[in-house]
């Protein structure tokens, strides 16, 4: 049997009849892969469904739910190829995705990560779109605020972050993260949104690359696990959101920067609030506050990683200016 070309982890997580599909498109795939499915102490059949319909190369159970980024941590960890694919249970690839990509990686060793096109679906399974002329999802900007801001999905080259539901990545860059920063590649304390922010500009200040590639084709459902606009979200996941921004800010932002980014952050925040609360969301307050104190209670550890990795601050992208903060806060939250 020939050696995988990559190490798909597929974390699995109440995801019904749509973690079976994922698997099967990673079976489906041009390239021997290598299938590696990490289960979030899920209580439905869907790992049973998975393991029958696609036999994973191996099988990660966890007795609780860890969240996104430590969960995939651990498929990552044990990941035998040189590029890893973490996969989120409700996106399909097209067959030639690992292909194309590891085409990409063998003619430039700076590429730490290769996204593809994605365009949403409202359910699985679903046919790969033939063409990605119109796809939903492509290349992004950081913000200044930790937000990311899309840019034109017909058009390939570098980005600043690209999808997390099914990012190409190079083990080496990974390895280089963890090396550097001691957690990796996506940091647990950011659970569920905003580790694969975090990791992206971990990425560039180690000087690695992103880019981004149309011809990879995926599609993903439409708000599987959770609402896509943060105005929609509730409880922990709009909880995480906030707090993984404001973590984001204080960890990398340059001090030249970083007063304009904490005001316009705050001001994001209290206008999502006015909406919220302009539409009886009354929870928006409490969620809020929840994420403001947690990232309080953090600030002398993230104060001390900015001083631990102030020499690889200088090589921050630059950070793109945000929208308006009441326009900003109720547009989507991408992973």
């Amino acid at each position: 049997m020939n050696p995988p070309t990559a190490s798909v982890v597929l974390l699995n997580w109440n995801s019904g009849s749509f973690g079976v599909e994922a698997a099967r498109s990673v079976r489906a795939q041009s390239v021997p892969c290598e299938l590696i499915v990490v289960d979030n102490a899920s209580s439905d059949d869907s790992l049973a469904r998975i393991v029958e319909g696609a036999a994973p190369d191996r099988v990660i159970r966890h007795a609780t739910n860890l969240g996104f980024g430590a969960g995939m941590n651990s498929g990552i960890a044990a990941a035998a190829a040189p590029l890893v694919l973490p996969l989120n249970c409700d996106v399909m690839l097209a067959p030639d995705y690992v292909e194309r990509a590891a085409l990409r990686f063998a003619d430039d060793p700076s590429l730490a990560v290769l996204g593809g096109a994605v365009r949403w679906v409202d359910t699985l399974p679903s046919p790969v779109p033939e063409s990605v002329a119109e796809p939903d999802e492509g290349p992004m900007d950081v913000t200044l605020t930790m937000r990311t801001a899309r840019r034109s999905p017909a058009v390939a080259g570098p980005a600043s972050k690209v999808t997390g539901a099914c990012p190409v990545t190079r083990v080496a860059a990974v390895n280089d993260v963890i090396a550097t920063f001691g957690v990796g590649p996506y940091d647990p304390v950011f659970d569920t949104y905003g580790e694969d922010v975090d990791f992206a500009v971990k990425l560039a200040r180690l000087g690695w690359r992103i880019d981004y590639e149309p011809a990879m084709r995926a599609v993903h459902a439409r708000s599987f696990s959770s609402a896509r606009r943060l105005a929609d979200k509730r409880g922990r996941l709009r909880r995480n959101v906030i707090r993984g921004r404001w973590i984001g800010i204080v960890r990398h932002v340059p001090s030249r920067q970083l007063p304009v980014a904490l005001s316009v952050a705050l001001a994001e925040d209290l206008g999502l609030m006015a909406v919220q609360l302009a539409r009886r969301d009354v929870a928006i307050v409490t969620d809020t506050l929840s994420a403001w104190r947690f990232v309080f209670a953090r600030r002398s550890k993230e104060l001390g990683f900015r001083r631990r990795h102030a020499a690889t601050r200088a090589s921050v992208p630059p950070l793109r200016r945000p929208r308006l903060p009441m326009l900003a806060a109720v547009r989507p939250a991408r992973r």
